[in-house]
């Protein structure tokens, strides 16, 4: 993570998009990482190793309730492989019993369907068809497969395997897992390999991270013995890696997959997110612009675009950044973007063009506050500096460059006391953000620290993280899940954030009004 720089009167375009990525932007699904589904570029950013982890894990809701799973056991877990066959059947059975079992009527309108030129497979070609569509997540070619192997006979495992896959997609756990247990039985590598890979994907679906990182490791040695790449499994790793905080082994197996998959475009977006977040910026750069290569009109297109501008811009190469934003359609917060170029190549009317454009169309909008409040600041309009800064931190409370910014309005209106306060209060806050960005770092040396994570958890609800904060005492929990404070802490999140919160800013009004205020009772977003 980045680590938090002293503000000071000057436009720093650095400091502007370290504070956005926490504040205004939505977080990506992790596992959108290497799916189909397309990504509203207007709400989301990827320069955080750690905001675009959630909300995939919680849309994927279980058929059964938490009282019904297993409890995690957090094995300690590495790139090697499983310890006996017995000890993997045993994980696979944990993993499937964690689900409720029902039998249920799995896609009977595409059963039957056959092609002309599908007809003519053997089972064989017909089975490694299905699991090339299964790499590629192309469910209607898997099932086409799966419809001609059903006509064949003696097809059992096979069918199963890809029933269970099929399931799984549609997130159907249930079925899913009862197709798996008609597979425990079988001494195929082949079927046991991707036997491994679905119990991994279904222990993902449901939390448990240690289990699944166990049972892909064993699907990667299995499918060595049944000479098949599985590039999923690296994949699936590479971003379960990445939700727990260890980025050295999400890019390791990143990496990998890279190399077994040159023409993955997906991969190179993964690693350029990695890189980005730990200020690589031109191996970034290099990655993203490998991806544009590789899948020029894919629905990642214009995040990763936004991605590159904003490396440029960390890089104060405003011109390229600038190229790179007029290819993307506009939302607020290219406006905002645009406007931080404009304004440090000097074409200050067109920095205030796109200022209003952003705020216009989003009060709340976190780098044109940023931007427009510290322009007003070394302009000595302190008056409206203070409004500007005001009004942000009604959106953003526990932002440390806005209180900072806020002080400096204060000092310059002749306001010392409230400069000081301001002051003291932003100075805390950016020691903790500091401090969370540096023990980032330092997690992925330790990756059974429970201390560690929940000093992480602690310190993003201090930081106003509540996302953050979940995550961390999450990990905590697939280590160590009946850790007590974990569940305490994490049960207490969960609460607050459905709790409705009608604090707006945590510090006293101005002593005078504001002048020309940024935005009105009516014109305000819902919050």
């Amino acid at each position: 993570m980045m680590s938090q720089q002293e503000p000071n009167d000057e436009i720093e375009n650095n400091e502007i998009l370290e504070n956005s990525a926490d504040t205004e932007t939505t977080a990506e699904p992790i596992d959108t990482l290497f799916s189909d589904e397309s990504t509203d570029t207007s709400t989301t950013s990827t320069t955080s190793a750690f905001t675009s982890l959630r909300d995939d894990m919680e849309e994927q809701v279980l058929d059964s309730t938490p009282a019904e799973e297993a409890p995690i056991t957090g094995p300690t877990v590495t790139t090697g492989g499983i310890a006996g066959k017995r000890t993997v059947f045993a994980l696979v059975s944990v993993i499937i019993g964690v689900t409720v079992l029902s039998v249920m009527t799995l896609d009977r309108r595409t059963q039957g369907i056959t092609f002309f030129g599908v007809r003519e497979l053997t089972s064989e070609q017909h089975f490694q068809a299905a699991l090339d569509a299964l790499h590629q997540r192309h469910i209607p070619d898997v099932i086409t497969h799966r419809n001609a192997l059903l006509l064949l006979p003696q097809q059992d495992d096979r069918i199963s395997v890809l029933n269970a896959f099929i399931a799984l997609t549609v997130d159907n756990l249930t079925v899913a897992a009862e197709h798996l247990k008609e597979l425990q039985d079988s001494d195929d590598p082949l079927i046991t390999t991707y036997l491994y890979y679905i119990a991994g994907e279904l222990a993902f679906k449901q939390k448990q991270y240690g289990d699944s990182l166990q049972a892909l490791n064993a699907a990667i040695e299995m499918s060595d013995q049944a000479k098949r790449k599985l590039v999923p499994a690296y994949q699936l790793m590479a971003s379960i890696y990445y939700d727990l905080g260890n980025m050295q082994q999400a890019m390791n197996s990143a990496t990998i997959v890279s190399n077994l998959d040159p023409t993955n475009a997906r991969i190179y977006r993964f690693i350029g997110m990695v890189q980005q977040d730990y200020e690589q910026w031109q191996d970034s750069l290099i990655a993203y612009q490998r991806y544009l290569e590789l899948d020029p009109f894919g629905d990642l297109r214009e995040t990763v675009i936004i991605s590159m501008a904003e490396v440029h811009i960390k890089l104060r190469q405003f011109n390229q950044a600038l190229t790179q934003l007029n290819r993307v359609l506009v939302t607020p917060r290219i406006y905002a973007l645009r406007a931080s170029c404009h304004y440090n190549l000097g074409d200050v009317q067109d920095a205030f063009d796109a200022l209003n454009n952003a705020l216009t169309r989003d009060p709340a909008q976190h780098e044109a506050i940023l931007l427009k409040g510290t322009i007003e600041v070394q302009d000595r309009s302190y008056k409206k500096a203070v409004d500007t800064f005001v009004s942000g931190l009604r959106y953003y409370p526990r932002d440390d460059v806005f209180m900072y910014k806020l002080s400096e309005a204060y000092r310059g209106f002749g306001d010392a006391a409230k400069a000081e306060e301001l002051a003291v209060q932003s100075k805390i806050l950016r020691t903790k953000r500091e401090r969370f960005s540096k023990l980032n770092v330092d997690v992925i040396g330790e990756p059974t620290n429970i201390a560690m994570r929940l000093e992480l958890g602690k310190l993003a609800e201090e930081i106003g993280k509540p996302e953050l904060a979940m995550t961390w005492y999450q990990a905590v929990l697939t280590i160590d899940s009946q850790n007590q404070k974990a569940l305490f802490d994490l049960e207490r999140v969960i609460a607050e954030m459905t709790r409705d919160n009608t604090a707006t800013a945590p510090f006293a009004p101005p002593p005078v009004a504001p002048q020309n205020p940024t935005t009105t009772p009516e014109n305000q977003p819902n919050q």
